[in-house]
């Protein structure tokens, strides 16, 4: 059997994406922000790379590190939220 069709192709989310870019911002390690949010770095980078979502509460935990919101955290267009959380 044949199981190169399988292969599952993992693009990056738009959370993925808006997690490591917000990560990297506050300076932050995926292990140190990790074990911020008590899990495993594999975990992180999952969800960093799209292989992986977090759960309701680790969203909310997400954002309070980052600063934001929940909402800006799943917006795949959140560049000019990220500007007005700056500037106000």
């Amino acid at each position: 059997m044949n199981h190169k069709h399988m292969k599952m192709n993992h693009s990056k989310t738009p959370l993925g994406v808006n997690i490591a870019k917000r990560r990297k911002l506050i300076g932050l390690t995926q292990a140190q922000l990790a074990e911020k949010l008590g899990i495993k770095k594999s975990r992180l980078g999952a969800w960093e790379e799209g292989r992986a979502k977090p759960g309701p509460d680790f969203l909310v935990s997400l954002a309070k590190q980052f600063g934001t919101t929940v909402d800006n955290l799943l917006n795949a267009d959140n560049e000019s939220e990220s500007a007005k959380e700056t500037s106000e």
